[in-house]
């Protein structure tokens, strides 16, 4: 049986200004980041919708526990709660929970203590849950 893997992101988007400016802002080195209009794919055909900025977290094999990919970027949020205040206002900020996983029932469970905290940082919630076959 293939590995399941999770792990959370903060991400920023609809931003004008540079991916760089929002590493600034926040004090973090993003994992990932991007500009409206970068070509990306495998033929380099496709073309980015939007300005986007990610902090992802480490990723984890067979970790069934939703909260602690939660509670380890929370965490780290938290200790930038006043620069998340400084992004410009046009800004859209969250969290993403992303599973893959190898089986056809999947649940998820988040403590509402982490729920109240997401909340506390005003940020949007995302699950990606991607149940597939063993063949693939």
């Amino acid at each position: 049986m293939k590995d399941h893997k999770t792990y959370t992101y903060f991400h920023v988007s609809e931003f004008n200004c540079t991916p760089d400016e929002i590493t600034n802002i926040l004090g973090l080195k993003p994992t990932g980041a991007w500009c409206k209009g970068e070509k990306w794919g495998v033929d380099d055909i496709r073309e980015r919708k939007k300005n986007f900025w990610r902090y992802k977290t480490s990723e984890s094999t067979n970790d069934y526990y939703t909260n602690i990919h939660f509670k380890e970027l929370l965490d780290k949020l938290e200790k930038q709660k006043e620069n998340l205040a400084n992004l410009p206002s046009e800004v859209k900020t969250g969290i993403t929970y992303v599973s893959t996983c190898y089986f056809p029932n999947i649940g998820v469970i988040l403590e509402y203590e982490l729920l109240e905290r997401i909340v506390n940082l005003g940020l949007s919630l995302d699950f990606d849950i991607y149940s597939l076959s063993n063949d693939e």
